[in-house]
């Protein structure tokens, strides 16, 4: 048998693969897709390099070039056989872009332009990054770990995303420019002989998207921008301008120097790595690998959505992660799956590996070209990608999600973006997630961590009691105050329950509160600053004379709320295993002393009570046998037969049903009540046990004896019939109130 992960078995499925492509997908479409993508592509990567290689580090932008176009290849075609989408297309990205520009900067400012370490330094960086990026997508995907990325706050993503369109315009205008864009530069920036550089590229950028929302057609990118380069030599050639003019008028990215574009750091020019630089940008070497993993996880989302197909994400990362390893090896950029061109395949129904092969040997064919090529690229043809893509992340998170997002989430793109232009990108970020944090505990806070506040006297625990017991329930369960709570307790909720119960003590209408119930049943935690608004709680308590009685307190809350479990009080607390227990003490407490003065009343009293008229009560009596039972003693089990009904002259006993192999209670009986009616009307076995909690005395009402009855004295069943069908309607109509407080 074939080991499954093995390298043999990988290469034949991926020719099983393409050859399924051949057959099935459209080859002229995919190899049409796979060109216009590798052109943008290689048109991309020279803008980017244009971006990192610019300022003192311009004499270099042919090796940025370069490394560029080898992160396509290798990102392009390594994930295209790699990916779980076929058609996947994969290359480097305005994000990390972006944050290494910034470094870049950082790293030139502290060296000297013509020292021998700046270009080693810089390749080493770019290498370094790329290589703890690999490896850190590579690890979340081995670990199958993916899905921890989306415990990123979106809008903190969004706000990043925006202030990179933000950074990008900046930078095109920089490039174009030939000068730094920023608050002391700004009456230069508009100067007439630098504003005719940057201005033609910025008006080309913002058509090339204002037509790309128009239109829709990705094609016109591509060919927007080399119509933009074929129109510029027009123009040159109309008015008569040279070469060397428009070189020394700035408009050209300038003269290269011989040889291949390719050019990696080499084992010898690590002596020349000022690699304390490299250690000091450890922050936005950690944010370019978590804004890989992050931007995976949303271009694969939007792409299921595009191509109504799952995507394996633990794959993809491995996919990117090995890709990145790949090109650091050579030197390259950071990388990782791109939306554009992947939805246009997917969009065109040609869903193939091939797709990326095509557009990867695009951007390698490039590589091999001479670097005198680029001599005569127009810096503003550069700038116009990078106002475009630019302009599209602002329009998609400033213009566009304004609808799309809650104001709150709105409200943190616009800081983080603002936060970014003014202290920088990283920190930007970090100002982002500082106001995310404030403002969700804010919007968090909105939400009640009360469920449902009820009263004693319409929320009863399963206890069936007396009709007597009832009326004084009936009366005092308004001294019971129930909070049911719900969701994750944090100070802010916290304090709006202790707010809730003061609200309760002040109300005059009410009773005075001799119980405060809360069940914690449906909570999810709380946190060590909740715990203090107990504290203040059971103060209030001994303040108010009242019982807190705690319900379902899980083991983790137990800890910070330092309760003992079992019932056993504490102070002026209490905690029960479970909420149906908590109320019974809490109604029994509140029985207390109210009827304990009298003798129990016995079976006749009870029935005269009840139903029956006192000169009825012998009669009826005869058809009863008596039952003494000792507690834990069962009267019946689940699944015997169904062959009456008992009388509860004294004691207790509960009903209780076997679920998932666990023992439920489900009611429990006290004296003077009736138990099992059903049984007199159905020949289905009994759905529960009936089992003894107390020493108790029983009258059993077979079936047997009820037929007898109806025969021999038909006025005395039917004051029976009469009697359960007014208990029935009675509980039945306890739980209707019940459920109407529920949804008030």
């Amino acid at each position: 048998m074939k080991k499954r992960n093995g390298w043999k078995y990988r290469i034949q499925r991926l020719r099983v693969r393409l050859k399924k492509s051949l057959t099935t997908a459209p080859l002229v479409a995919t190899i049409a897709v796979g060109l216009t993508s590798g052109i943008m592509g290689a048109m991309v990567s020279v803008s980017f390099a244009a971006l990192i290689f610019s300022g003192r580090l311009s004499p270099y932008v042919s090796v940025g070039v370069g490394l560029f176009l080898y992160s396509a290849f290798v990102l392009r075609s390594l994930v295209a056989v790699t990916s779980s989408f076929p058609g996947l297309v994969a290359d480097t990205d305005a994000l990390p872009c972006a944050i290494f520009a910034l470094m870049a900067t950082d790293i030139a400012r502290q060296i000297p332009p013509d020292s021998s370490e700046l270009l080693p330094t810089i390749l080493a960086a770019i290498a370094t990054t790329t290589l703890v990026s690999g490896t850190f997508l590579l690890l979340l995907g081995r670990l199958r770990v993916g899905e921890l990325v989306r415990f990123i706050p979106y809008p903190v993503v969004g706000g990043f995303a925006a202030g990179t369109g933000w950074l990008l315009v900046r930078g095109a205008v920089e490039v174009m420019a030939g000068i730094p864009f920023g608050w002391r530069t700004t009456v230069e920036i508009f100067q007439f002989d630098v504003f005719v550089h940057w201005l033609p590229g910025a008006l080309l950028g913002i058509g090339l998207f204002l037509g790309l929302q128009y239109w829709g057609r990705f094609i016109l990118v591509p060919a927007g921008a080399i119509a933009t380069v074929g129109l510029f030599y027009l123009v040159a050639i109309a008015f008569g301008v040279s070469i060397s003019t428009l070189d020394t008028g700035g408009w050209l990215l300038g003269a290269f120097p011989d040889g291949r574009l390719w050019q990696p750091l080499a084992i010898s020019e690590l002596l020349r790595v000022r690699w304390s630089l490299i250690f000091s940008q450890s922050l936005s070497i950690l944010a370019i690998a978590s804004v890989s993993a992050v931007s995976i996880l949303l271009t694969s989302s939007s792409l299921e959505l595009v191509a109504h197909q799952e995507i394996d994400l633990d794959r993809e990362l491995k996919s990117a992660g090995l890709a990145n390893l790949v090109s650091g090896m050579g030197g390259g950029m950071v990388g990782y799956h791109i939306l554009p061109d992947s939805a246009l395949g997917a969009r065109l129904g040609v869903n193939t590996p091939i797709l990326g092969i095509v557009s990867a040997l695009v951007c390698g064919g490039a590589l091999l070209l001479e670097p005198s090529w680029l001599s005569f690229v127009p810096k503003f043809a550069l700038g116009e990608l990078l106002v475009f893509l630019g302009t599209s992340l602002l329009f998609e998170w400033v213009w566009q999600a304004r609808r799309k997002l809650p104001p709150f989430d709105y409200t943190i793109v616009l800081i983080i973006l603002v936060a970014i232009n003014a202290l920088g990108l990283l920190a930007g970020a970090i100002v982002g997630l500082i106001f995310s944090t404030i403002l969700f505990a804010i919007e968090y806070g909105q939400i009640s961590v009360v469920k449902y506040a009820l009263s004693g006297d319409t929320t009863r625990s399963n206890v069936v009691r007396s009709p007597q017991q009832e009326q004084i329930l009936q009366a005092k369960g308004n001294r019971i105050y129930i909070l049911k709570l719900q969701n994750f307790i944090f100070f802010g909720t916290a304090n709006k329950l202790l707010n809730r119960v003061r609200e309760r003590i002040q109300e005059r209408h009410q009773l005075p509160l001799d119980f405060v119930a809360i069940d914690f049943q449906s909570a999810n935690g709380i946190d060590s600053s909740a715990a203090l608004s107990f504290t203040k709680l059971e103060q209030m308590a001994g303040q108010y004379d009242f019982t807190l009685v705690f319900a379902a307190v899980k083991p983790e809350i137990g800890k910070l709320l330092q309760q003992r479990e079992g019932g056993e009080e504490t102070g002026r607390s209490v905690s029960f295993s479970n909420f149906d227990l908590a109320i019974e003490w809490c109604e029994d407490r509140l029985l207390e002393g109210e009827i304990e003065s009298s003798d129990p009343e016995t079976l006749c009293e009870q029935l005269a009570r009840s139903f029956l008229p006192r000169d009825r009560v012998f009669q009826f009596t005869r058809y009863l046998d008596p039952l003494k039972v000792e507690a834990g003693e069962f009267i019946c089990k689940q699944g015997d037969p169904s062959d009456g009904l008992y009388f509860l002259e004294a004691g207790r006993v509960s009903v209780c049903k076997e679920i998932n192999q666990n023992i439920e209670r489900l009611r429990t009986f006290s004296s003077g009540t009736i138990l099992g009616e059903m049984g007199l009307y159905g020949n289905a076995p009994r759905s529960a046990s009936i089992v003894v909690d107390r020493p108790s005395c029983l009258y059993f009402l077979s079936r047997s004896s009820f037929e007898k009855m109806e025969r021999d004295d038909p006025q005395l069943a039917a004051l029976l019939h009469k009697f359960i069908v007014r208990l029935l309607a009675d509980r039945l109509r306890y739980r209707e109130a019940e459920l109407t407080y529920l949804l008030q």
